[in-house]
């Protein structure tokens, strides 16, 4: 069993998994609200909010969330495929998804009514508590919040060179769209460049294995860098940034960046980002740069959000068949000023 996230072309195959289990679900009783149900599923798979787990070819769980509202919109699962690990797939990209520093919230069944036994307790499995009695659908229920964590609980701290040299970092780049590279032969004239954002056939997977020179801290061409991260209870990496000058050119570049799976949309990729502005201010750098890939569509988000912007690409940086796999090096970069001045 894989998870996906929905696109349009699944929506009978969603809709047959919703059928199976609308007598469980108030609000879906009749065609014509299976219908307008139907029609929001087709909005949330638009906006890369509806998630799905595969058996073979069949969807067997489903879930809808909103990362506007911080909350889990719906979820559910085939009863011949409970137990079985699907809800919890769910769950666990759902909550990858949502902002961890604010109240995620679900409604469910009370505590009284036999079909709320097995969302209550997937809900608590993962630290949600009991919040106000609410009405859905004209249907008694109980709506759960996940308290925020504390940022205070998140400590970034310095990684010693002398330390951490070598550790590796287990970047793996899972997606279901990528940049496509639509570019005219380049003339006398000029030419025309185009990335447009399209959903690929099926998930992009590359993992550390596929590359010569799998990443980890402190490389020996990064001769001045310095790392920061954030270190679990037991010492293990659980997120951490690098960063190096490029000192012909007086840039900062980030030349890594991870936040392991668990701990994602937690605001720690935004601190450890934050780390990097601070340092290339403190070095009075003109710029940050980095290098992500067309498939990193995730990546691309953050970055974007947190200022960056496109500065260039490398369709052979990789392989010389980096636009068929869809892994075009894009460069991308923050500036503090848009002066001339180089310093």
């Amino acid at each position: 069993m894989r998870l996906f996230y929905g696109k349009p072309e699944d929506i009978e195959n969603w809709m047959e998994l919703v059928s199976q289990m609308s007598w469980n679900f108030p609000g879906l009783e009749t065609q014509e609200k299976l219908d307008e149900h139907k029609a929001t599923v087709l909005k949330f798979m638009g906006k890369r909010q509806a998630v799905c787990v595969k058996d073979d070819a069949k969807i067997v769980g489903a879930m809808l969330f909103s990362r506007n509202r911080n909350m889990i919109c719906c979820l559910g699962v085939s009863p011949e495929h409970r137990r079985r690990g699907v809800a919890s797939m769910l769950m666990n990209e759902a909550l990858r998804n949502l902002d961890r520093t604010g109240e995620i919230s679900v409604s469910t069944f009370r505590a009284d009514d036999e079909k709320g036994l097995a969302p209550r307790a997937l809900y608590q499995k993962y630290g949600f508590i009991e919040d106000e009695l609410i009405e859905a659908m004209g249907y008694p229920n109980q709506k759960y919040i996940l308290q925020p964590m504390e940022r205070c609980e998140i400590k970034i701290e310095a990684l010693p060179k002398e330390k951490w040299k070598g550790v590796p970092i287990p970047l793996v780049t899972r997606s279901d769209s990528y940049y496509d590279l639509e570019m005219s032969p380049l003339d006398r004239n000029g030419c025309t460049v185009a990335l447009v954002r399209k959903l690929a056939d099926k998930e992009i997977i590359h993992m550390p294995e596929e590359y010569d020179f799998p990443d980890s801290l402190y490389q020996d061409h990064w001769e001045k860098a310095e790392a920061y991260g954030v270190l679990g209870l037991d010492g293990d990496l659980l997120a951490c940034i690098e960063v190096c000058p490029e000192e012909w050119l007086n840039r900062l570049m980030v030349t890594e960046l991870w936040v392991s799976d668990e701990f994602r949309r937690q605001g720690i990729g935004k601190r450890l980002m934050d780390k990097a502005k601070e340092i290339a201010l403190r070095q009075n750098r003109r710029a940050v740069i980095l290098e992500t890939q067309s498939c990193n569509t995730n990546a691309i988000e953050f970055y974007l959000h947190e200022g960056f912007e496109l500065i260039g690409f490398d369709t052979c940086c990789y392989t010389n068949n980096d636009i068929g796999r869809r892994e075009i090096r894009l460069n991308l970069g923050y500036f503090f000023h848009r002066d001339e001045r180089r310093f």
